[in-house]
């Protein structure tokens, strides 16, 4: 039968060198690119130094500035809260009480007169209120009867 030229019987010894030309020393593929170092000197490292501290101070500075500003922030919302909740809270204690006495005074005014005359007692009252002279309270009396 017909053997291919690259068969078996036709290789030569795995003892053998090949025959092709290969270089004697293959170096392998590297995927990964090589890290190239710098040379750092002393004189380089201070510089990057001072920059770093004069970057830190700065960062502090703006850091203090902020949490002063943070600080009277809170104390005014505290402020706030208070000149709101004070008066709420003192109006609950103190307003019944003169809601109360306000109503025992002047609850005749408000309520619904039962005739079709006002009440004497409470039109006396009415005219002691009023800045005029007694001859002036008198004609007003006259004028509504």
């Amino acid at each position: 039968m017909f053997k291919h030229p690259k068969s078996e019987a036709n290789l030569p010894d795995k003892k053998e060198e090949p025959s092709v030309g290969l270089p004697e020393k293959v170096e392998p593929l590297l995927l990964v690119p090589e890290k190239k170092t710098k040379e750092v000197n002393l004189g380089t490292v201070q510089e990057l130094l001072e920059k770093n501290l004069k970057w830190s101070q700065i960062i502090y500075e703006q850091n203090r500035r902020i949490n002063h500003k943070l600080l009277w922030s809170a104390a005014a919302n505290w402020i706030r809260l208070l000149i709101i909740i004070v008066p709420i809270i003192l109006g609950l204690i103190f307003l019944p009480p003169l809601i109360r006495g306000f109503t025992d005074k002047y609850a005749g005014w408000f309520s619904s007169p039962k005739s079709s005359q006002p009440n004497s007692s409470s039109f006396e009252e009415f005219l002691k209120l009023l800045p005029v002279s007694p001859d002036q309270k008198e004609q007003l009396k006259a004028l509504l009867k």
